[in-house]
Parts: structure tokens; C-alpha cells; sequence
């Protein structure tokens, strides 16, 4: 699977936490991006390194809490993002998006360019709904991570191929190109 890969991660009961799962429909549906892999899971797994693999960027999505008042909810952050050294801790109990590039790097040699997209969340309390701040931020991620995909170059001329996440559906990317891990 070469160019771009989205990996959207959250929780989308969770309220802000489901920040990645809107983000992904919205970007699922702008026509430049149809044929851009993306995955939506409610944490990161080991397995997604089989799909980083072949990619030359990865864009994670998720939201993120920010202590202070420093960065109010609904602050967009979108930053490059680094593998960590590896160590004997790879494996735990939660991957992080840093922790899951040292995986792929370990596994297969696969050091993609790498991004981390967020918004400040506001509230992670039980609902499928984001709070207004968030929504507002939303807008502004999608629009600067469409941006970072129509960046690369060669994006937007790729042939669709088939993404199958660990415990979801097989669909063609321009059929569907948001898959989910349950």
C-alpha cells in the first residue's frame, strides 16, 4: 500500500475521544482522498504495523488533553511525528504512535514519514457527540490533514486497493475507505 495512511484512534462513545472517527468520515468523503487508506480503532495494536509497512507517510488522528489553560479544547496541533529507539518495553500493554512506527521499524524495516493530528478535548464523558469546541477544531484537522495528503507526491493517482484491519471488513478503498477494528 503505497503514499499516505490514516489511522484515526479513539474512543466514539467517549465523547472528544471519538474525534477520530468524525474526522475520518469527514475526510472519507472529500473526492481527492477516496483512494487514501484509512483506518479508525479505538486503541493502537501491534497489527497496524502490517499496513505501515508498505507506506511512505502515516497521519494518526486522535484527540488529546492538555493540562492548564495553555491550549483551550478545540486546539488543532499537527506535528511530525518521530519513532522512538527501541527498547525492551515495544510490546505493552498500550501503544502509543510513536511506539507503533518503533514497531513497524523493528518488524519490517518501515520508516514512514509520520504525523500526529489532535484537538484538545473538552469532555470524554459517555456520548457519541463532540463538544462544540471540538467540532470547531475538527473542521480545521480535516482541512490541514487533507492538505498533508494532497502534499506527496504522486497522491491522489493511486489505484484502489484492499485495507483489512485486524477484526474488520475487506472493501475496496474507492468503494470505502474507512475500515474499523473492533
Amino acid at each position: 500500500m503505497p503514499g499516505t495512511l490514516i489511522i484515526g484512534c479513539g474512543n466514539p462513545l467517549r465523547g472528544d475521544d471519538g474525534l477520530a472517527w468524525h474526522a475520518i468520515a469527514h475526510l472519507s468523503r472529500r473526492a481527492r482522498l477516496r483512494r487514501t487508506p484509512m483506518i479508525c480503532c479505538h486503541q493502537l495494536v501491534p497489527e497496524l504495523a502490517d499496513y505501515i509497512k508498505g507506506a511512505t507517510r502515516v497521519i494518526f488522528i486522535d484527540a488529546r488533553v492538555a493540562p492548564g489553560r495553555e491550549h483551550p479544547p478545540g486546539t488543532v496541533s499537527v506535528e511530525k511525528l518521530e519513532a522512538r529507539p527501541a527498547d525492551a518495553s515495544l510490546i505493552a500493554h498500550h501503544l502509543d504512535p510513536s511506539g507503533l512506527l518503533s514497531f513497524a521499524d523493528r518488524v519490517y524495516g518501515s520508516r514512514p514519514e509520520a504525523f500526529i493530528s489532535s484537538v484538545v478535548g473538552d469532555s470524554f464523558d459517555v456520548s457519541d457527540k463532540l463538544s462544540a469546541p471540538v467540532q470547531e477544531g475538527m473542521m480545521e484537522l480535516v482541512r490541514r490533514v487533507a492538505a498533508l495528503v494532497r502534499s506527496e507526491p504522486g497522491a491522489g493517482h493511486k489505484s484502489g486497493s484492499r485495507v483489512t484491519p485486524p477484526g474488520g471488513t475487506t472493501k475496496t478503498k474507492s468503494e470505502r475507505p474507512v475500515e474499523s477494528i473492533n
